[in-house]
């Protein structure tokens, strides 16, 4: 599903060589300052490795800007802020993701409907089925986290990232949180990365784990 050949970014990530299966769950762990986040900006398309490739799917998209891989790769980022729009409706939100790599077209009633109704099924996993005309900004930062998590799963991405999606959380909303992975990304096979520096993590969630060191990556 994703292959990384000889990347080279700054001198941050050097010759590093990436394979992951499709349904994959892998854990990245490493030093503050290791390169686990350019990692993930080389394979969102937010950074350009100057030398390289990356491969999702088969298909070479080392060039290809961060908007045309928008349907392929799905982020949740640290900061729950990030990942939502604050003054937007939760709808908005939601609307925003399901079209991400789609063309933009006006919905008649009908299907506004219909996709609202959709919309909620999603959102009974975090308890906000309700609150569509929320705006982002009302809800707190486990709802925010939890928000972001529902838009980065509503479309069917090749491979979703999360970078250290529970560090600015407290425990109860972590907690929230890590059964979504559980539930919608460990248990239905989809193929993920995720960096964490908590222990209980590495121990509970993954496949394999992966340490980011001098550039490269080695198993552990």
């Amino acid at each position: 599903m994703l292959n990384l050949k000889n990347i080279y970014v700054r001198n941050v990530l050097v010759d590093l060589n990436l394979t992951v299966n499709e349904g994959e769950f892998v854990l990245v762990i490493g030093e503050n300052g290791s390169g686990k986040t350019t990692l993930f900006n080389t394979i969102s398309g937010s950074v350009t490795p100057s030398g390289g490739s990356v491969f999702i799917a088969g298909k070479n998209i080392t060039n290809e800007p961060q908007y045309l891989r928008a349907k392929l790769v799905a982020n949740v980022f640290q900061d729950p802020k990030v990942g939502t729009v604050t003054n937007m409706s939760v709808r908005d939100n939601l609307n925003m993701a399901y079209m991400r790599g789609k063309k933009r077209t006006l919905l008649a009633p009908s299907c506004s409907k219909n996709r609202d109704d959709f919309f909620r099924e999603k959102l009974v996993e975090i308890g906000l089925e309700n609150r569509l005309d929320s705006l982002a900004g009302e809800l707190s930062g486990g709802q925010r986290q939890a928000l972001s998590m529902i838009m980065a799963l509503i479309t069917d991405s090749k491979i979703v990232l999360l970078d250290e999606i529970t560090a600015a959380l407290d425990s109860e909303n972590s907690r929230k949180v890590l059964q979504i992975i559980d539930k919608c990304v460990y248990k239905q096979k989809k193929t993920c990365l995720m960096i964490t520096h908590n222990k209980d993590q590495i121990n509970q969630l993954g496949d394999r784990t992966l340490i980011l060191k001098n550039g490269k990556l080695v198993q552990m």
